[in-house]
């Protein structure tokens, strides 16, 4: 502990001391022609009153003659400068003020701060820890530790010897802050010289006479460096003010042992433990661990990187992703429930005057009599007994869908891209032949979900246009079944071996009536089962199914808003002149059909999809890509971390053990 005390107490006075060792050892002849160091600040400034030209503050090195009148200034100053105090000391709470200084190194755009490195007092300087700017006059503003009456300056060099390297300050001035933007100050120190005869450590007295109030902040401007290089390096710098007491010299606890035996013995055994520790300057010497671990000390930073590093990154990243993982959801759930309340209105608008089916099947048979259509129940008819009363329970418009779970696979389902297969449902006058849903299936099956819980009367089939044969891979023969649950293992037929002829031009659909069912009061999904095509080809490719109930009223005609009318021409526009703008508008066939757009511009209602390529489109794939890079980013950290544990901590156990 005696050992301990003495060499803390003997870090206080080691500038003192140097002055007086080097003192003697100097050759007088060498500076006859230097200036006397004892030249106050306040004679210097007395004497700028006299002279254009500024007067140097050498700076007291031990170049002092042998005069015992001087050999006594120096033992005063001895006396004084045992209880001296460093207010620029970060151990003591003095800080860089980033706001008020010029950029440097030690301030990156990605990376910690550690600008504080040069308020850091320690015995050896690193040149790596520099504070370097290309700033012409470079400023450094330091908060003191503590409001001080200053009584002198120092700028402390990294070691060298016979020559000052290049780039370290030459002449300075230090001026005290009077406000916090340092916009109102008095100059402390002008000129003041780091002399290439002097010590690593250089010192400008203040003036006793100057009336300088107590102060918090001050200014080091530095004017010129050695070797005139476009980078003046700072390594250290103190502001001295005078206490009344030593400092006191605290007692190195248990703690601090361990802290130290550990950052020592990971330095020296475990690279990946030692990254992982809290190793900053303030822990190394408030811990006082430079003795134990001189390495340590020489490399600190005054933030460093470490465990709470790695949590923080996890931290504020997995915030990130769970940000942006919750806004996508949001934005989502939000662009489902505003289609939910459009096709809800829609619906509720179309069907509000529905009751219950009237009309059986009898009557449907009886007016096909009347009208000398003598065929069996299930034949083909061209035309569609009321077609006005109609209501197609499998229009993608009106709500239905194609239950992809229990349909044969399709080209409008591809592995990459938007799933297309409503198209198949899409009630339009003339389905386009390229909208077709193709299967390969020998015998491919299109499971509907229907609109509406309906009584179903008929089925119908249409193709593209054509005129006098039927294009081959059109369906022949397709037998319709009613699904009485969720996953249609219990089925109930509807109509079976439906044909569809050629009956001339006009006979694009086709449709085929339903006998009543007992069993069948109401149903909600419907398959088709399609037996035979047209060339017998491998493909299947079927236009447009219908699915109808009868309703007692027809369906109201809804008026076009001016909303529509806006819609519809600016995509009519966008579609004839700009390609960019319509291909970035919102167009898919629920929009075009709904605003009754196909009038005003056919061309966007043949070529539209059910989900289409858009501005919305092109957002997602930026959300998605950002959280794809957002969990590569976690993913990566966390292995890191697997393994800087695997490959630490083991090892580490081991070695403590054997200590």
């Amino acid at each position: 502990m005696g050992f301990s005390m003495q060499s803390q107490f003997g870090a206080i006075e080691r500038k003192v001391e140097m002055l007086i060792s080097r003192k003697s050892n100097l050759d007088k002849s060498q500076f006859e022609n230097t200036k006397p160091l004892e030249e106050s600040i306040a004679d210097v400034l007395k004497n700028m009153k006299f002279s254009t030209q500024d007067s140097k503050v050498e700076p007291i090195v031990s170049q002092q003659s042998t005069s015992k009148t001087e050999e006594s200034t120096l033992k005063v100053s001895n006396f004084k400068k045992s209880f001296l105090f460093n207010a620029a000391d970060f151990l003591k709470g003095a800080s860089v003020d980033m706001d008020h200084s010029s950029s440097s190194n030690l301030n990156p755009l990605i990376g910690y701060d550690q600008s504080n490195l040069v308020l850091l007092d320690r015995p050896q300087l690193l040149t790596d820890k520099a504070w370097c700017s290309n700033a012409e006059n470079p400023v450094l503003t330091i908060n003191l530790a503590k409001y001080i009456k200053p009584i002198s300056v120092s700028y402390e060099h990294a070691h060298w010897e016979g020559i000052v390297p290049n780039g370290a300050p030459r002449t300075y001035d230090v001026a005290a802050c009077l406000d916090f933007y340092c916009e109102k100050w008095k100059p402390l120190v002008s000129n003041c010289e780091y002399s290439q005869y002097g010590s690593n450590e250089q010192m400008c007295n203040i003036s006793s006479h100057m009336d300088v109030p107590l102060i918090g902040k001050v200014q080091f401007r530095f004017r010129e460096n050695y070797g005139g290089t476009k980078t003046t390096c700072v390594h250290l710098v103190r502001v001295y003010g005078e206490a009344k007491t030593p400092a006191k010299i605290e007692e190195k606890n248990l703690r601090s042992e361990e802290i130290c035996t550990d950052l020592r013995w990971y330095y020296h055994n475990s690279y990946f433990k030692y990254i992982w520790a809290n190793k900053n300057c303030t822990v190394l010497y408030e811990n006082n661990c430079c003795l134990e671990c001189p390495e340590c000390c020489q490399e600190c930073l005054i933030t460093d990187y470490n465990r709470k590093t790695f949590e923080n990154i996890g931290l504020y990243t997995l915030l990130f992703v769970v940000t942006v993982i919750i806004s996508f959801f949001v934005f989502k759930l939000q662009s489902q429930v505003h289609k939910l309340e459009k096709k809800s209105e829609h619906k509720n608008h179309r069907f509000e005057n529905r009751e219950e089916i009237e009309l059986s099947h009898s009557d449907v048979l009886q007016a096909s009599k009347i009208q000398g259509r003598t065929k069996p129940p299930d034949p083909i008819n061209p035309m569609i007994s009321k077609e006005e009363f109609q209501f197609n329970a499998a229009d993608f418009l009106n709500g239905a869908s194609v239950d992809m779970d229990h349909s044969s696979s399709s080209n409008l389902n591809p592995i990459i891209g938007y799933d297309q297969t409503n198209l198949v449902l899409l009630d339009r006058p003339q389905p386009p032949e390229d909208k077709a849903w193709c299967s390969n299936a020998e015998n491919p099956v299109l499971t509907i979900n229907l609109a509406n819980y309906i009584k179903p009367t008929s089925v119908s089939y249409q193709h593209s246009k054509w005129h006098g044969t039927i294009p081959n891979g059109a369906p022949r023969t397709f037998d319709v079944v009613a699904c009485l649950d969720y996953n249609c293992e219990i089925l109930e037929p509807l109509v079976s071996n439906c044909e569809y002829k050629s009956y001339g031009a006009g006979a694009q659909e086709q449709a085929c009536n339903i006998n009543p069912h007992p069993n069948v009061s109401s149903i909600g999904k419907v398959q088709f089962q399609f037996r035979e095509n047209y060339g017998n080809t491998e493909m299947t490719c079927v236009h447009l199914v219908r699915v109808y109930g009868e309703t007692k009223t027809p369906v109201k005609t809804e008026t076009k808003t001016l909303k529509s009318e806006e819609i519809c021409t600016d995509l009519k526009l966008y579609y004839h002149t700009s390609s960019m703008k319509y291909n970035w508008a919102n167009k898919n066939c629920t929009v075009l059909y709904e605003n009754e757009c196909c009038s005003e511009c056919p061309k966007c209602c043949n070529e539209c999809l059910i989900t289409d390529y858009n501005s919305s489109t092109f957002d997602n794939i930026i959300l998605y890509t950002i959280l794809v890079i957002v969990i590569a980013i976690v993913l990566f950290f966390a292995i890191l971390t697997v393994f800087a544990i695997l490959f630490s901590c083991v090892p580490c156990l081991i070695g403590r053990d054997q200590l």
